[in-house]
């Protein structure tokens, strides 16, 4: 059942990512205002879910999977980024927060740029 609410909540949060994203582009709007429109309701969403389902408890697993996991994870993984920082930080950790942030973005900085100079490599057909 977890599989399948990843797979669900997902889709939706793609499929929202990929719309909101499409609207900027067609309505003259800047691509990283929506890229950060995107991330930063990923992570109030993501938030606001793994908050209310801990103090107030009546989320079920498969719904905190759907939200968290699928639609989240679909739509922004930098909310899945900024909620295990926040874990450190709430945890007093604040060296591992950082670096759990900074590394990401360097680490994604990296890989990207390594696939690309791959990419260029390689001839198709």
């Amino acid at each position: 059942m977890a599989y399948l609410c990843v797979a669900i909540g997902g889709a939706v949060g793609s499929l929202l990512r990929f719309c909101i994203s499409e609207l900027f582009a067609r309505y003259g709007g800047s691509v990283p205002w929506a890229i950060f429109l995107i991330n930063g309701l990923g992570c109030f969403i993501i938030g606001f879910v793994a908050a209310f389902a801990f103090f107030h408890g009546g989320v079920s697993e498969e719904m905190k999977i759907l939200l968290m996991g699928g639609f989240c994870g679909g739509f922004s993984t930098l909310s899945a980024v900024s909620l295990d920082a926040l874990r450190f930080v709430q945890t007093g950790r604040w060296g591992a927060a950082i670096l759990d942030l900074l590394g990401t973005a360097v680490m994604g900085l990296v890989a990207v740029w390594i696939g690309y100079r791959l990419g260029i490599c390689f001839k198709a057909g």
